[in-house]
């Protein structure tokens, strides 16, 4: 009489490099998380729960790429200081502009930092 065992199933584990590396890829333009998954041989769902917990654990690309704005200190001669100084905002469905004094320019770049954050 043969007596077929069950094979044990084993689970893969990927390490946090290549979770994160996949991760990076997916939020990439245009990129197709099911397609991503599929060419590395995984299940979309397990790579939509990676994604989630990147976002999750703030490790989305905006953290972990230098998207980071800085402002650059500018010395202004005094007579200049009665013009202004124009910012141009502009996203997908509004335009922006803010005008500032140039004396108040090191107020308003500290505003901008906190709202920006």
């Amino acid at each position: 009489m043969n007596d077929i065992m069950p094979l044990k199933r084993t689970r893969r584990s990927y390490s946090a490099e290549f979770k994160t590396e996949l991760v990076k890829a997916s939020q990439q333009p245009g990129v197709s998380l099911a397609a991503l998954a599929l060419h590395h041989g995984l299940n979309a769902n397990l790579l939509r729960r990676w994604v989630r917990e990147h976002e999750r654990e703030g490790k989305s690309i905006a953290t972990q790429t230098d998207t980071t704005m800085h402002f650059v200190p500018v010395s202004l001669p005094t007579a200049v200081s009665s013009q202004s100084c124009q910012l141009l905002m502009q996203g997908k469905d509004i335009q922006v502009t803010l005008s500032v004094p140039v004396h108040q320019l090191e107020q308003c770049s500290g505003l901008l930092l906190r709202l920006l954050r």
